[in-house]
């Protein structure tokens, strides 16, 4: 069995650590109990697999499991790195496991179990705004703030300018193209107005942007777990703005699982 006993962060980075869990589970063929996984999630993830059998995963609290965890971890079953060779294996935390290349080797059964619930895909279908035409791209652009300003000494914390100009270099390439803006903040939405291209500006809950941004053709932003599992269950074409000098062309952007396979990159963020 593999334990997990500590969530990680706020969405992204608990819904990246499940999916490591899970990946290290299947691959090593291990039960997983993990107490701390926030009934929320539930609401809005499938959480189960049909197409194929899967490792037995707990997610609710248990005394007796807390208290058998507390026994076994004093007598040094606490693990450090996979793989998970021990009959019981405890993680303080996803990092001691991460191999972000099992989360794309065992994509399919991954992206079909945190994939989210038909009932509100169709809920947030209704969020999108309508195309003009069959052929018009829908581009995710996440303008994190808030956090930002203050992680890594405000390193990803971009001023609207370089949104903007990103914007504009997109829009020259191709100008069948909406852009819909996500934020964790309040943003001077007039200064995305005007500028000659589509913007819309989406207000829901974590879980419907998650969501409706995951729907998108392509996503950008300042590195961000959030914008990367977006990409990686929808499995879209991302562009992380890691240097605010730099302007992306529509083929830089890449496809989030076969660029955790290649670079091992999209879990790590610095």
């Amino acid at each position: 069995m593999i334990i997990l006993l500590n969530e990680s962060g706020q969405l992204g980075n608990r819904l990246r650590s499940l999916s490591n869990l899970l990946a290290l589970g299947i691959e090593t063929n291990q039960a997983i109990w993990c107490p701390v996984v926030p009934d929320e999630l539930k609401k809005y993830i499938n959480m189960k697999v049909q197409t194929r059998k899967i490792p037995t995963i707990y997610f609710s609290y248990s005394k007796i499991m807390s208290l058998m965890v507390k026994c076994v971890s004093k007598v040094g079953f606490w693990k450090t790195s996979p793989p998970a060779t021990r009959k019981i294996n405890i993680y303080a935390d996803w990092i001691s496991f991460a191999k972000p290349e099992l989360t794309y080797k065992h994509y399919d059964v991954l992206a079909e179990y945190f994939g989210f619930r038909e009932e509100f895909v169709q809920h947030c279908s209704g969020l999108l705004p309508q195309k003009n035409n069959e052929n018009e791209m829908r581009i995710a652009v996440h303008l994190r703030r808030n956090d930002y300003k203050y992680w890594n000494g405000g390193k990803y914390y971009y001023e609207n300018s370089v949104f903007i100009n990103q914007m504009m270099s997109i829009y020259r390439e191709n100008p069948n193209i909406q852009f819909l803006i996500f934020t964790n903040d309040k943003i001077e939405e007039d200064a995305f107005i005007g500028k000659g291209f589509q913007v819309h500006f989406m207000n829901g809950s974590a879980f419907e942007d998650l969501c409706t941004m995951s729907m998108c053709d392509y996503i950008f932003g300042p590195p961000s777990t959030y914008s990367a599992w977006a990409g990686y269950i929808g499995n879209k074409q991302v562009a992380w703005l890691r240097n605010k000098s730099h302007v992306y062309k529509l083929n830089e952007f890449e496809r989030v699982p076969e660029s955790m396979e290649k670079k091992k990159q999209f879990w790590e963020l610095e």
